[in-house]
């Protein structure tokens, strides 16, 4: 399991993009998600 943080997550404040940020961490962590998948998240999270 990589964890409850992004339960009532929608994006549309800081606390939920910390929420999405911190699911997709984990994600990256344990490896589930690629290199490349990672990366695109960290691009499009700083806009």
């Amino acid at each position: 399991m990589v964890g409850t943080s992004l339960i009532g997550a929608r994006g549309v404040t800081p606390g939920d993009q910390r929420k999405i940020d911190e699911t997709a961490a984990g994600l990256c962590g344990a490896s589930i998600w690629s290199a490349s998948e990672c990366a695109r998240h960290g691009r499009e999270t700083k806009g």
